[in-house]
């Protein structure tokens, strides 16, 4: 990828983006790829929920991350992740299997309890 000098215009234009990204409720966000750009952005669990609801958005296998489960939607070049508990899981399509931990696709999402949502 070619440098290039920054601009006045392109700070301004970071800062509407943050501005944007802080309103969605985005915690971190990382951009990266050299031939092919993917972007990732930490979200709570509620908000993950809320995305993985609408159309087009694919909820990959959950990965255990002691103690909690990473939990990414993947929406295009974009992933959107959160760290969710294990009973959060049915709220996203997923649900633990009482072994090593292993988890299994739910065919019916069920709603979770917003007290318990992170």
């Amino acid at each position: 990828m070619e440098r290039r000098q920054w601009t006045e215009e392109d700070l301004q234009a970071l800062r509407e983006a943050a501005t944007t990204l802080e309103r969605l409720g985005v915690w971190a966000v990382y951009v990266g790829g050299l031939c092919r750009k993917r972007t990732e952005m930490h979200v709570s669990a509620r908000d993950l929920v809320a995305i993985s609801r609408l159309p087009g958005v694919t909820i990959e296998k959950p990965r255990y991350r002691h103690p909690r489960w990473e939990v990414r939607a993947d929406v295009g070049d974009t992933v959107v992740f959160a760290l969710m508990e294990t009973d959060e899981l049915p709220t996203v399509g997923w649900r633990y299997v009482d072994r090593q931990p292993a988890i299994e696709i739910l065919e019916e999402v069920t709603p979770v309890d917003s007290a318990h949502a992170s």
